[in-house]
């Protein structure tokens, strides 16, 4: 209903394969450039479409059409996703600083008729003027009196950008960035530049992210209170295009905001930063430990095949760290026993497991030897068969043991791995 509160996915659209896909869905009241609103059906057909028509006020009554909408019944409301797949990322302001939008409502596709046809006989409005107020009011659908009021002039009341992550020169770990900045919230989006110092080679230029992420307050006490309210998004995971893997090397970025106006100057942040693409994740924390074998497979401490350490996103709640589903969120290999780094955590629990990767497609069977990691002490040749979950919380984990235990699926007294 108009005035839930509503959201649509992060990283769009989202990639799903053979296993589970996560996705990231944040709620909000409402939306700077993107309105949402229902209408009644009065009846309607269940089949067919709705056709939704923006128009941008001139002056006085003269009005021009922003864009053409169908809606697949029986859905009888429009929200920003529906702005996005079709190209539009945001209303567009023109040459102003505010605009006035309307839009119509008609059963089917004919749009030629004011009346006949016409689901909302009084249209619904938006007054958006980008540099005083910031009032949100989608209310009033069957009267069609929905107002209001943005403001998109680089003013003093707008907020001052400020890079979070990257710092300028730090070094990120992965193939993927997941860039974090504050921002005045009256904006439809950024644009995003990422270009390679070492090769001169521009591998995102000036990608337009849409309704970027923006947190909340501060609530669990780790960001600092002048990040509150700050805006993430990884530019390789947004688009149509595929994913963008980033190859090793310098990098330098610019984050700009974006209002589709040609009145408004905005501001942007640029710095620069140094990628180590391995199979890290995003965060900044590591988990560190030890791997044991005492089985036979290995030629003293080196493993005939590599050995695959995984990190798995836990929920909040997790008891068990057992059976972990999803993809890893990080991964390491090693090729003999001794220490290793779980690079690319962000604070959260997870389930750490390692395998014997004798088929090297970089998934557990269930016969290959494998452990997970705890924190039991000194590590010794016990099978823990509900792993505690590991939490890293604002910074290293340290002091994780994985023993590895030989499988025998087939219970003929042989370990599967010497078979």
């Amino acid at each position: 209903d108009v005035g839930e509160p509503a959201g649509i996915s992060t990283r769009r659209p989202s990639l799903a394969s053979y296993d589970t896909a996560q996705a990231t869905i944040p709620l909000t009241d409402g939306l700077f450039g993107f309105p949402r609103f229902s209408w009644p059906t009065n009846n309607a057909s269940e089949n067919g479409y709705y056709t939704v028509v923006i128009r941008r006020l001139i002056s006085g009554t003269n009005d021009e059409k922003i864009g053409t909408f169908q809606i697949a019944k029986p859905r009888n409301y429009f929200h920003e996703g529906d702005l996005i797949a079709a190209g539009v990322n945001g209303l567009p302001f023109g040459n102003r600083n505010s605009a006035i939008f309307k839009w119509y409502v008609f059963d089917g596709t004919d749009t030629t008729s004011s009346t006949a046809n016409q689901i909302w006989p009084i249209p619904g409005s938006a007054d958006y003027d980008v540099v005083n107020s910031i009032s949100y009011n989608y209310e009033g659908a069957s009267s069609g009196d929905n107002t209001g009021s943005y403001s998109v002039n680089a003013d003093n009341s707008r907020r001052t950008m400020q890079a979070i992550y990257p710092k300028d020169g730090e070094t990120v770990r992965g193939p993927f960035v997941d860039f974090r900045w504050t921002m005045d919230h009256r904006n439809e989006g950024v644009s995003i530049t990422i270009k390679n110092l070492d090769t001169g080679v521009t591998h995102i230029g000036g990608l337009v992210v849409p309704l970027p992420w923006r947190h909340g307050v501060a609530a669990d006490g780790r960001m600092p209170v002048e990040y509150a309210g700050y805006y993430s998004a990884c530019p390789q995971l947004e688009g149509k295009s595929s994913i963008n893997e980033l190859p090793s090397g310098r990098y330098s970025y610019t984050i700009e905001e974006r209002v589709d106006s040609s009145a408004f100057t905005p501001q942007s942040v640029s710095g620069t930063f140094v990628l180590e693409n391995d199979d890290a994740g995003q965060g900044r924390n590591a988990i560190k430990g030890s791997v044991y074998y005492w089985g036979r497979a290995c030629t003293g401490t080196t493993f005939p095949a590599p050995v695959r350490i995984q990190a798995f996103a836990l929920p909040e709640g997790a008891a068990s760290a057992a059976a972990p589903s999803g993809n890893p969120v990080a991964q390491t290999t090693v090729s003999a026993t001794g220490e290793f780094t779980l690079h690319g955590l962000s604070d959260g629990k997870y389930a750490v497991l390692a395998f014997l990767d004798q088929r090297n497609n970089t998934r557990a069977d269930v016969w290959e030897t494998q452990g997970y990691g705890v924190r039991k002490g000194t590590a010794s040749p016990v099978f823990y068969a509900t792993p505690e979950p590991l939490e890293v919380n604002g910074g290293d984990l340290e002091g994780v043991s994985i023993v590895l235990h030989p499988r025998d699926t087939d219970a003929d007294g042989l370990a599967d791995d010497w078979e």
